[in-house]
């Protein structure tokens, strides 16, 4: 069901002081089997009630009979008087006709079963009175045979026996009136759960028992009247805690007893109704009680359903009193959270979310330690479900729920380690790491979320001493903050995450205690620095590794990997999958040492064979010791640790297994329904359901509380939805009442579902108008008396749907004067601001928190009623299509076939709007990857792998965009498997540069290409389909062998025994063959190129010629200058030549033939500095500049010191000039000599050269 996502927010909170804790609630049941060990003192008191606390309750007063009766042994009827007797039967004919008044047909069997579990309580407990045994009888079996039509007779005389048991055990403080509303809560949860898994009657038993004695014994002692608040925390104690014990294995239920479910419940009921109260906030001193955020009863409902199966997590043998404990201080915690947030904050806190807050908080708080007090136990799971329920942004509620079970555990496992008693201090550790890991947005690996809150909660009280609370919360919540920023891109385990945020959170607490402060900016700061010097010091894990893991039968000794492939050697390990978060102390078994490489059918014998079906997990481990032996579980995970993705998630995969032989359970085909309706003000005569909807043909059925049928609608077709349906009240309501919200076949009347909602008559507000402007301006005109409150809500989407915002608005008497009489203004702006105009006239502005834009609709709240709405936007404005995003456009872009019947698919999108939208899911087709988180704004692609199971199956991607008021969602799919072609399977081989084998099988008009590459005497050349063979034309078809591409003398294509062979010339320089085009590549594209290409283009390059001056001879006039070249390559080489210094008309040669050459050109210089410098340009050979071959000239001063710095040549100083052409240098020839190299041009004096 979508939820209506109202925003509010948090409000500074001071840590409790004393915790309020419910007595123990002990005895055994009437056919409940439990262990010697798990029975407590019958009159002991719970362990953690306090000095002067008037909530007291033994275990004597809850006892319903011998704890140690066999099952299947009816317990031995006692006398009771005539009048309970008489009170028990009227109870009985009570409740059925309220159920009939419904439409629920109850037979005589089921109406006798009620008579005789009733009457086995009632003979237990006879100090009650008349009424009361007739109420709790009434409610019991009210709420039981609701469900008459699912469920047996045998399981209401066991639902109605334990729950009104459970209700009369409190009779001495308890009402008849909260009797009633606690008993049916108690049967109407517990059989909705059997009904759904068939559970034992033993089980419902103590479920109903401990959930109504819980609910009653707090309603009782906390003056709690509110009929439906009763009912929900009862009936959402009992379901959750039926549910969990469905759950668990049947070695499980060696340390998980029937005792334990009762207490479960009952602290469960109790904790989730005192959370609820006023009490409950001024004990916490969180807030003035008038600005207290009411939970409304399915918040109730939620919180005790969490609390309940949380309790009964644990994995080792705890106490009855530890499970009560951790129930009763998460259910509270939640709801105490849940009313600490003022309106006019930012916040998202669903029932969901509550409810895996407390299921979260009670499993750490209890599973940590079988030593902890439960006082300890209930201080980390209250402080735990509150912490998590404090994000500021939308966070799974996985996530949540491992939070909360990661910070209670980890404020337990501190307190035992320094014997911390100071409860206070515990619940603040625990709830300031609950909020760090929740506020953090960039991990979000729950398993990483977990170590997270239980590293900081931990290493937080190692200063319990002298830190102060509020230190100890936000040094906690930093210190999760600032590990999950620093190690989002980290590659380092989940046991390096614990110890590195409890290391930082110990020594936060220690700089806030020498520092004296608490301010959260300096400690944030602190903790930036000394978390990246800690990841320094962390080694990241390297390596890769995949594991495959599919569902399978077992005999329950053994399971097998499907496949694993590990870069490193290692292990794979097998967790329970129930329950996962690679914990050291849950393997049950472990594969043998693994090399690395690809290994398939890894077989691994369990440490304990399984006792039933049930999900595993496989992880796959690193060797971190080198000795081959698995030492995650003997070193508490810090050894051989999982390998890790990029983000540092385990590398796992799941299955689920099943037992060979175990009977599969019966399939029920029976119908399905859901409801959704709230509390509500209104004006008797219409009621509002938010959604509705059933798998066969339903109508929707109101009675009030006395059974009285109020409205039925007219039939609806089976798998209608309805979405705010009004059902007609007849006759109108005339004062507050309790409405019971039924779904109801046509066929044969049974209800479906049931909601209980309370109903107010609202005061219609006749004085005051409203006039909208447009979406987002509206004007309310009128007087507001003391009190009176004009509050706006914002209606909006975000990325992922529908959301509103609730702010603070103005009351008369306190932002505005009392009485006011004028205008005020709402509009949506960029911020919230109060600005009075004057004294008739107020303007509140509203920030605009959507991501498409807000529209605004004005409700008041009278100061002495209920709030309401005073109007909506006229349909004309069509404001919901104001804030509407517009749909963007889904495309299959691509299908490229891997092989294997795999396929790469790429879908591309188009966002036209101004935001991101959410990014969907596949709705079909087989694939492990999922969709953009988000479709960012533009244009954008993706791809994933689509392995179909079948010829037939389709990859479909699916936009929901039913969440953003349209129709239906926005698709895009690929045709069937079977109309994408599997690609040919080549192996090609390169063997050096000149050939390159292909090894396949080719059919008819098929062509396989070599791609080559060559330098010729201007440069770079190369072929891209000039030397190919066709199969069918150049050789016969099919072939099936090996194609080889050589390089010789010249193209020809030759069959071979092997297959064929084509012949490639060779250039003047030589050939590389560069690449393979097979008949599946896209035309000019290379699929499988040559890895060595690179080094193959060096191979056949040219060589660098040599060049160097040869002889340099004044001529009177200028020099001449002979320039000699070597090409030691087999062609001449065609260059850019060029002068690049010196003054000359001529231009170097630019051809250079192979071997030696040589040529002059006449220099002009125009002074005596300058040179004469020869450059060839080898940039068409791929020679980078600084390789280009220079030659340069000694300075024309140096040649023929006569060149004055003019430039022009001087007389001689002496007659005696040299002959003509003899050289000017001391009669030496600058190739002349006995220092001369054979095979370099060489250098005299007057002739410099410079060669690269």
């Amino acid at each position: 069901m979508a939820e209506t996502r109202v925003l509010v927010g948090l409000i500074a909170i001071t840590m409790v002081t004393s915790v309020v804790a419910l007595p123990l609630l002990g005895g055994g049941l009437t056919g409940v089997t439990g262990t010697e060990d798990a029975v407590p003192d019958s009159n002991a008191e719970f362990g953690g009630l306090e000095a002067g606390s008037d909530s007291g309750l033994t275990a004597e007063a809850l006892s319903m009979g011998s704890a140690g009766a066999d099952p299947a042994t009816p317990s031995q009827p006692q006398e009771i008087s005539q009048d309970h007797e008489d009170a028990l039967v009227d109870g009985v004919e009570d409740g059925i006709e309220l159920a009939q008044s419904q439409g629920i047909d109850v037979t005589q069997e089921q109406r006798a079963a009620a008579v005789d579990g009733a009457r086995d309580s009632v003979g237990q407990h006879q100090e009650a009175s008349v009424e009361q045994v007739q109420e709790a009888t009434k409610g019991a079996v009210h709420g039981s045979v609701m469900q008459a039509q699912r469920v047996d007779a045998e399981q209401i005389q066991y639902a109605v026996g334990g729950a009104t048991g459970g209700a009369l055990s409190q009779s001495q403080t308890v009402n008849a009136s909260q009797m009633r509303s606690a008993t049916w809560g108690a049967t109407h949860g517990a059989l909705a759960q059997a009904h759904h898994q068939r559970v034992t009657v033993d089980a419902v038993q103590v479920a109903t028992y401990g959930a109504a004695a819980g609910a009653a014994n707090e309603a009782g002692q906390k003056g709690i009247d509110r009929k439906p608040t009763i009912q929900e925390a009862a009936q959402g104690a009992a379901y959750g805690g039926l549910a969990q014990y469905q759950k668990i294995t049947v070695e499980q239920r060696q340390q998980i007893t029937l005792e334990h479910v009762q207490h479960a419940t009952a602290g469960a009921s109790a904790g989730a109704l005192e959370g609820s109260t006023e009490i409950a906030l001024e004990q916490r001193q969180l807030l003035e009680v008038e600005q207290y955020q009411r939970v409304d009863v399915k918040q109730v409902q939620k919180a005790a359903t969490g609390a309940a199966k949380g309790a009964l997590v644990q994995r080792q043998e705890v106490t009855i009193e530890q499970t009560q404990a951790a129930a009763r201080g998460a259910g509270k915690g939640s709801l105490i959270q849940v009313q600490s947030v003022r309106v006019e904050q930012i916040q998202r806190i669903s029932i969901t979310a509550i409810q895996q807050a407390s299921f979260g908080a009670a499993k750490g708080s209890i599973q940590q330690s079988q030593e902890a007090t439960v006082e300890q136990i209930q201080a980390a799971a209250d402080g735990a479900a509150q912490g998590t329920l404090v994000q500021h942004q939308t966070v799974s509620i996985t996530q949540i729920q491992y939070a909360a079970a990661g910070s209670a555990s980890g404020a337990i496992e501190s307190a035992l380690q320094y014997q911390i008693v100071e409860i206070e201090r515990i619940q603040a550790a625990a709830r300031g790491a609950g909020e760090g890991a929740v506020l953090q947005t960039q991990i979000v690996d729950i398993t990483q979320v977990q170590q997270l809150a239980r590293g900081a909660s931990s290493g937080v009280l190692v200063q319990h001493q002298e830190a102060t609370i509020t230190q100890l919360q936000i040094a906690a919540r930093s210190a999760g903050q600032e590990t999950a920023r620093a190690i989002q891109y980290q590659r380092i385990s989940i046991t390096q995450i614990q110890v590195v945020t409890q290391e930082t959170a110990s020594e936060v607490s220690a700089y806030a205690i020498a520092e004296e402060t608490d301010d959260e900016d300096q400690l944030g700061q602190f903790v930036e620095v000394e978390v990246a010097q800690k990841l320094e010091e962390v080694d990241e894990l390297e390596g890769t590794a995949t594991v495959a893991f599919s569902d399978q039968e077992s005999t329950g000794d053994s399971v097998t990997i499907d496949s694993v492939a590990l870069s490193e050697d290692g292990f794979v390990a097998v967790y329970d999958g129930s329950d996962f978060g690679v914990d050291s102390g849950d393997v049950r078994g472990v594969s043998e040492h693994i090399e690395p490489g690809e290994h398939e059918g890894v077989e691994i014998d369990l440490d304990e064979p399984l006792a039933e079906s049930g999900s595993l997990v496989a992880v796959a481990h690193h060797d971190t010791t080198d000795d081959e032996t698995f030492q995650y579980a003997n070193t508490d995970g810090i050894e051989d640790e999982p390998y890790v993705t990029d983000g540092g998630s385990p590398i796992t995969d799941g299955a689920f297994v099943t037992l060979e032989g175990e009977p599969d359970e019966p399939i029920e085909d029976e119908p399905e329904a859901t409801l959704a309706v709230s509390d509500q003000t209104g004006d008797g005569e219409t009621l509002t359901v938010e959604e509705a909807n059933a798998s066969v043909e339903y109508a929707l059925a109101v009675t009030d509380e006395n059974g009285d049928e109020r409205g039925e609608t007219d039939p609806i077709d089976a798998n209608e939805p309805v979405e705010n349906g009004s059902v007609d009240l007849e006759p109108p309501l005339e004062a507050e009442t309790v409405l019971d919200v039924a779904v109801v076949s046509m066929a044969d009347g049974e209800t479906l579902a049931t909601e209980t909602i309370e109903y107010t008559l609202g005061e219609p507000v006749e004085e005051l108008s409203v006039e909208y402007v447009d979406c987002t301006e509206l004007e309310v005109t009128g007087t507001l008396e003391e009190g009176d409150s004009l509050v706006p809500r914002t209606l909006w989407y975000d990325s992922i749907g529908p959301g509103g915002t609730v702010f603070p608005g103005v009351t008369a008497g306190d932002e505005i004067d009392a009485p006011f009489t004028g205008t005020v203004v709402m509009t949506v702006g960029e911020e919230y601001e109060i600005d009075q105009l004057d004294s008739e006239t107020v303007v509140l502005e509203v920030p605009d928190e959507g991501s498409f834009g807000s529209f605004v609709v004005p409700w008041f709240d009278p100061a002495d009623s209920a709030e309401e709405q005073l109007a909506s936007p006229p349909e004309d404005l069509e404001c919901g299509g104001e804030i509407q995003p517009d749909e963007p456009t889904i495309t299959v872009e691509d299908v490229e076939s891997t092989g294997s019947g795999s396929f790469d698919v790429t879908f591309g999108y188009e966002n036209p709007n101004d935001a991101a939208l959410t990014g969907g899911g596949f709705v079909e087709g087989t694939t492990a990857d999922e969709p953009v988180d988000e479709l960012s704004v533009g244009d954008g692609e993706f791809t994933v792998e689509w392995a179909p199971e079948d010829d037939a199956e389709r990859l479909i991607w699916e936009i929901p965009m039913e969440s953003f008021g349209y129709d239906e969602s926005v698709r895009a799919e690929t045709e069937p498997a079977d109309e994408y072609e599997d690609p040919i399977e080549l192996d090609v081989e390169f063997v050096d540069c000149s050939r390159a084998e292909v090894m396949g099988s080719f059919e008819e008009g098929e062509t396989i290409i070599a791609t080559t590459a060559f330098y010729e005497s201007g440069g770079l050349g190369n072929t891209m389909g000039e030397y190919a063979i066709a199969v069918g034309d150049d050789v016969d078809a099919p072939l099936e062998g090996t194609v080889a591409f050589e390089v010789g003398d010249e193209y020809t294509i030759t069959e071979t025994e092997e297959g064929a062979l084509v012949e490639i010339p060779i250039s003047e320089f030589g050939t590389a063959i560069t690449g393979v085009s097979s008949p599946e590549a896209v035309p000019g594209s290379i699929d499988y190129p040559n890895p060595d290409g690179a080094a193959c283009l060096e191979d056949v390059r040219p060589e660098l010629p040599v060049i160097d001056v040869v002889d340099a001879t004044p001529t009177g006039e200028g020099i001449d200058v002979t320039f000699g070249y070597e090409n030691p390559n087999d062609g001449s080489l065609a260059v850019t030549s060029e002068f690049v210094e010196g003054t000359t008309a001529d231009e170097p040669v630019d051809d250079l033939s192979a071997g030696d050459g040589e040529f002059t050109v006449e220099w002009t210089p125009v002074d005596g500095d300058e040179q004469l410098v020869w450059e060839i340009d080898m940039s068409n050979y791929d020679y980078d500049a600084e390789e280009w071959p220079v030659a340069s000239t000694a300075t024309a001063g140096e040649i023929d010191p006569s060149f004055s710095e003019e430039g022009e040549p001087t007389e001689p100083e002496t007659p005696d000039d040299p002959p003509t052409g003899e050289s000017p240098f001391n009669g030496d020839d600058p190739f002349d000599g006995d220092d001369q190299n054979e095979d370099s041009f060489g250098e005299s004096e007057g002739v410099a050269s410079e060669n690269t």
